[in-house]
């Protein structure tokens, strides 16, 4: 990613708020980011980013600020058919697409629109240990600010509780689990 690329992000979950936030990190000039939640939508505007408004849709966003360009750098963090409808729409000529969230089956993508508009599909599904080394940098070094991510805690015993939180969807992106603190009634 270079300086002032435009990055459009589909899904505000957990994945998709990482990838807006290492984005703007690498320099990204906009970070437009699309979601149905209306909090994760609040969670992504308190975060800094461009969130398209319930009602309109991303190609409208994009339009506005890439006078009709599109997205240099479009991910997908959600995974949803109706998504992948739109992924060559929204990204420019000879833009990139990245397929980040896993789909739960076959799903149409408009190859001719890459065809025509000169488009790189790219797949993530496992990660390098260059990568993993990368991101420890990243946290350590505090320059996400993910201390603003809405993390909750759970001990292991209440791992039910965990698990409402983490489908709810309403007031924690990431859900953690911490170990029982070892004693026999616990």
């Amino acid at each position: 990613m270079e300086a002032g690329t435009i990055v459009a992000v589909y899904g505000a979950g957990p994945i998709g708020i990482l990838i807006a936030l290492v984005a703007r990190h690498a320099g990204a000039a906009a970070v437009v980011i699309t979601e149905p939640s209306p909090w994760r939508r609040e969670v992504a505007a308190d975060l800094g980013f461009t969130v398209v408004p319930a009602g309109s849709t991303m190609a409208e966003t994009l339009d506005h600020l890439t006078d009709g360009e599109g997205s240099d750098i479009t991910f997908d963090s959600a995974a949803h058919p109706s998504i992948a409808a739109e992924l060559t729409a929204v990204t420019r000529v000879r833009g990139r697409i990245v397929v980040v969230g896993v789909y739960k089956q076959p799903t149409a993508l408009d190859l001719q629109a890459v065809c025509f508009k000169e488009q790189t599909i790219l797949a993530v599904g496992v990660y390098t240990p260059q990568d993993v080394t990368w991101a420890i940098e990243l946290i350590a070094s505090g320059a996400l600010g993910l201390d603003r991510f809405p993390t909750k805690s759970f001990d292991l015993k209440d791992v039910a509780a965990a698990f409402d939180a983490t489908t709810s969807g309403q007031d924690c992106l990431k859900v953690l689990l911490t170990p029982l603190s070892g004693k026999a009634d616990a």
